[in-house]
């Protein structure tokens, strides 16, 4: 744990619209009083310069698996910027690619590409990184097996979370379940009557 910065603070401000009106420095929970210094660094606009900017290349690779993280890795072009460390996406391209099933089917520019695009599911669960993986593993299995992800695949999944009992802990887990299933139904060139999902998943998460 460490303490926001000023920017970061000024930043969060900055989201929610309060940069606009005049108003108070508040702190929530536990958290100790903001020191008078950095409220004036806020209220001043005055900040660190920035030292360095966080880089990931965006040339990617899709002929082989090999090359895709190979493109990953590519160095910054200049000191001017750091690589930023290993996102979900790459950790979860690293343990598929480990699998024998994953790398026979990732063969051609195509399925790499969709590899990647499904390890760029996130993880609205928060779980472990092993449980994501393998749920990953099996909508990339269902792409490229059967062309889309259908009816038989989704029902049992979203049909388990279609209930609005139990406590905040219990519900606010089904939310972040099901905004799974809503995020891959918006990806209408994968899911299998799309608009059926995208619809009945929402319902869901507004009960």
């Amino acid at each position: 744990f460490r303490d926001l910065t000023p920017q970061e603070l000024a930043q969060v401000a900055g989201r929610a619209g309060r940069h606009i009106r005049d108003g108070t420095f508040g702190v929530t929970a536990d958290c100790p009083l903001l020191e008078e210094e950095v409220v004036e660094a806020i209220e001043a606009h005055r900040f660190d310069p920035v030292a360095a900017l966080q880089w990931r290349s965006d040339m990617l690779d899709f002929s082989s698996l090999a090359a895709l993280r190979h493109s990953l890795d590519r160095a910054p072009p200049n000191d001017l910027f750091v690589r930023c460390r290993p996102d979900e996406d790459e950790i979860a391209l690293a343990r598929l690619s480990g699998d024998e099933g994953v790398r026979g089917r990732a063969a051609g520019l195509a399925a790499v590409s969709t590899l990647w695009d499904v390890c760029q599911i996130p993880d609205f669960r928060k779980i472990a990184i092993d449980q994501h993986v393998a749920m990953l593993e099996e909508i990339f299995t269902q792409i490229i097996d059967d062309g889309r992800i259908g009816d038989a695949f989704l029902a049992p999944r979203v049909e388990r979370l279609e209930r609005a009992d139990g406590d905040i802990d219990t519900i606010s887990a089904r939310i972040a379940h099901v905004r799974t299933w809503t995020y891959l139904s918006n990806r209408s060139h994968w899911v299998e009557n799309a608009s059926y999902w995208q619809e009945r998943t929402r319902a869901i998460e507004d009960s």
